[in-house]
């Protein structure tokens, strides 16, 4: 007897458990609909954009950052940790009503899934463009511009760009020189 496909699988799954699949789509949109809400509402009532009346120019690289960090805090708070609950107690509910051979068939197939993703690991990060935004950051800190609103940034816009340019030369400089210095050390103690 052959294994059924994932998509035959699952759609079988969700036909033996709608109820529970109804459940999840109704947790999705309270998450949903909340990380809008929430969303928005911090706009309208944050000191940080002027209660929704600042313009983009009127913002700083400070108060913006602040502002992304208190609408993550928020979104966590409200959003991300009541559907999180909701949706964990749900899973373990639903795990513990199930028969142990449909749960050892899932288990089964999480167990093929991983090794089939460990295989086909193609990936990168994205350490470098993060440790570039970081230099940027500290570049426009260290003139002098990060509670300067972008409208008063000498240079307009172009100035982020060569900040962040800046930014890209610094980490390469960082990261380049050191590996090329132990690239010369190590060819020239394997000539001899």
């Amino acid at each position: 007897m052959g294994e059924v496909s994932d998509e035959i699988f699952w759609m079988n799954k969700i036909k033996e458990h709608w109820k529970a699949f109804i459940l999840m789509i109704i947790i999705g949109i309270y998450f949903f609909i909340s990380l809008i809400i929430v969303f928005f509402r911090y706009m309208q009532l944050s000191w940080i954009g002027g209660y929704g009346g600042w313009t983009f120019n009127e913002f700083s690289i400070g108060t913006l950052l602040l502002a992304i960090i208190q609408v993550c805090l928020w979104q966590l708070l409200v959003t991300f940790i009541p559907a999180g609950a909701a949706f964990g107690i749900f899973m373990y509910l639903w795990w513990k009503q199930l028969p142990e051979d449909e749960k050892n068939e899932l288990k089964k197939r999480e167990e093929k899934q991983k090794s089939h993703k460990a295989r086909n690991y193609g990936g990168g990060g994205g350490g470098l463009s993060f440790f570039i935004n970081i230099a940027t950051l500290i570049i426009i800190y260290t003139d002098g511009y990060w509670l300067t609103p972008f409208g008063s940034v000498p240079g307009g816009y172009s100035y982020f760009f060569y900040a962040g340019f800046t930014g890209f030369l610094w980490i390469l400089f960082i990261l380049i020189l050191p590996v090329c210095i132990l690239g010369l050390i190590y060819f020239f103690r394997k000539k001899d």
